[in-house]
């Protein structure tokens, strides 16, 4: 069992898998859409949130590479400030392929899960440039593997309705708008937890530590015990029959 659950983890993203669509894991949209025969898996929580057919632009500007770097810049600015109201913004990726599966969709990454929850939950529903904005919890993690080599060496032969990733390059300024990735920031999200957790277990309000350790979960375990003991909903069983049985075992018996 723990065999075959190895080899599924290995093969999990890629085109060996048997069950998730490879390309969807990499670039969050399939051209076969809901005909594919594999899973579009979504998470149901993300550092990274995805927004579908986003940047539109129209035909009359994407005829003039003037025009269309300007209405890139107006609407790479517009995100970055919308998304900078729910914390800090590690990455915003867009994508340049004309596919109808992938025009127009937008990556932004947040420091850590909690933002990015709170950045899904006030952008969904609202409107930009006259359509409504569809968001959802990315699937993709790492853009290094959606990304197509050959874009940016500027030899991709497939040209923009490429299947994988052609990001455009970010803007100059927005360099220092973006918050340095901490890799500790996960850790010190669950030390705070479990001092919040402990805290209100000292007020009287006894929280089960689901993340902390196992000595917490034993002691919060014995504080609702005795809570229901004095309560009287919680009485220790003892069988009357045995309780002045004797027998020939030694026993101990505390107290004695």
């Amino acid at each position: 069992m723990r065999h075959a659950y190895g080899r599924q983890s290995s093969t999990y993203g890629t085109e060996e898998d048997p069950v998730n669509c490879a390309f969807y894991l990499r670039v969050g949209a399939c051209r076969h859409h809901i005909n594919c025969p594999k899973n579009h898996p979504i998470p149901p929580f993300s550092q990274t949130i995805m927004f579908e057919h986003l940047w539109i632009a129209p035909k009359t500007v994407l005829k003039s590479k003037r025009k269309k770097s300007e209405h890139y810049e107006d609407f790479y600015e517009d995100v970055m400030q919308e998304c900078l109201k729910y914390g800090g913004v590690e990455d915003l990726l867009v994508l340049e392929n004309m596919g109808d599966h992938m025009i127009g969709n937008v990556f932004v990454r947040f420091v850590d899960e909690d933002v990015a929850e709170q950045a899904l939950k006030g952008l969904t529903g609202r409107f930009y440039a006259g359509r409504k904005v569809h968001v959802k919890f990315s699937p993709v993690h790492d853009f290094a593997q959606g990304r197509c080599n050959d874009y940016a060496a500027n030899k991709c032969l497939r040209g923009q309705y490429c299947n994988f990733a052609h990001f455009m390059p970010p803007v100059r300024w927005a360099a220092k708008l973006f918050s340095k990735p901490d890799h500790h920031r996960r850790y010190k999200r669950q030390l705070m937890r479990r001092h919040r957790d402990r805290d209100s277990s000292v007020s009287g309000g006894v929280t089960f530590p689901v993340n902390g350790s196992t000595h917490e979960r034993r002691r919060v375990i014995s504080l609702w015990n005795k809570e229901r003991e004095s309560k009287g909903t919680l009485k220790s069983f003892k069988d009357p029959e045995l309780a002045g049985a004797q027998t020939g075992l030694k026993l101990y018996q505390p107290g004695q």
